[in-house]
């Protein structure tokens, strides 16, 4: 019985692998350029060095100002909406001027949710926003890096004031779990940013109703490791399950693009200073997986615990043969 029911789900999944569950929307292919800044870990997050930051992302943008999305990755602007505004002001201008969507990665505090009299400081959010020509929309990062991102337990450190030390612990807020698209080039644009793109019911949920996809990271973490190569295999992974192309735009990479079927169409080289030009194509309608989720296999596996625990009652006890005199 137990090998039937294997069986039977091997050739489910080889079954639902082969369909076409999505159909391309019928509207031409956008050109997008993916923009990889590889700004070394160390020098990242330096208040020094954002000049060179911006400098280094501008400068590579600059000949890319005539395809429809140009797409810079996870805090790539490495300061707050707010601090950046001059810059902000600059790129947007020369997006709406060619018309070209500018798709960013960027902390955003929200200062207008800020009560200073019942507030330490105003939440703030890893984020993307869509700017520039046929462009609008944010999104807020859900599913945080714990102490990369935030502190799990934080306000137990306040009782514990010789622990924490005299800096102020601050932590990003998380995005709401229901936000919508973003919007550009007339198509609802969902997106992952970094990790996020490992968790596949959170990836489904951000692609149900959506054209295309994207995820920005900054992999520098993980260094010469294979953490990016396994980071990308996820990405395919959440494409193939969605039927959804991927924009994937990477500090140090691996910056890709990759088709609805999971397969890579273009791949920028690791540990470059690189634009990565391509296009990617439109899709609508579900996959499986995006109408049931996890539901199906879920059912499956107790179904199968089920089926064991019958089947062992079911068997024949042995019996005890007579000690030896």
């Amino acid at each position: 019985m137990i090998p039937s029911i294997a069986l039977l789900v091997i050739s489910s999944a080889l079954w639902l692998i082969n369909p076409q569950w999505t159909k391309p929307k019928g509207t031409p292919d956008l050109s997008v350029s993916l923009i990889q800044g590889n700004i070394p870990q160390d020098l990242k997050w330096l208040t020094e060095y954002q000049i060179e930051t911006l400098k280094i992302y501008a400068t590579l943008t600059s000949t890319e100002w005539d395809r429809d999305i140009v797409l810079w990755p996870e805090s790539s602007i490495p300061m707050f909406q707010d601090e950046a505004i001059g810059f902000i002001s600059e790129m947007v201008k020369m997006a709406k001027e060619t018309d070209t969507t500018w798709v960013t990665g960027i902390p955003y505090r929200d200062l207008e949710n800020f009560d200073p009299k019942t507030d330490k400081y105003p939440p703030f959010y890893n984020s993307v926003v869509a700017l520039g020509s046929d462009a609008e929309g944010m999104y807020k990062k859900q599913r945080l890096v714990p102490f990369g991102e935030y502190i799990p337990f934080e306000g137990m450190l306040d009782i514990l004031p010789n622990l924490a030390g005299s800096q102020e612990i601050m932590s990003y807020s998380r995005g709401s779990d229901n936000q919508s698209p973003l919007r550009v080039r007339g198509h609802n644009l969902g997106s992952a940013v970094c990790y996020e793109v490992a968790y596949p019911d959170t990836t489904r949920k951000n692609a149900i109703g959506t054209d295309f996809l994207l995820t920005i990271s900054n992999d520098a973490w993980f260094g010469t490791s294979a953490g990016p190569l396994q980071h990308l295999q996820m990405v395919q992974m959440r494409a193939l399950e969605n039927g959804r192309w991927f924009m994937r735009a990477t500090n140090t990479g691996v910056t890709a693009i990759i088709d609805h079927k999971g397969r890579i169409v273009e791949r920028a080289p690791q540990f470059e200073r690189t634009v990565l030009r391509g296009d990617v194509q439109a899709r609508v309608g579900n996959t499986p997986f995006m109408s049931f989720g996890n539901y199906p296999i879920l059912f499956i596996i107790t179904l199968l615990l089920v089926l064991s625990y019958f089947g062992k009652r079911g068997m024949p006890q042995p019996r005890l043969g007579k000690s030896l005199k």
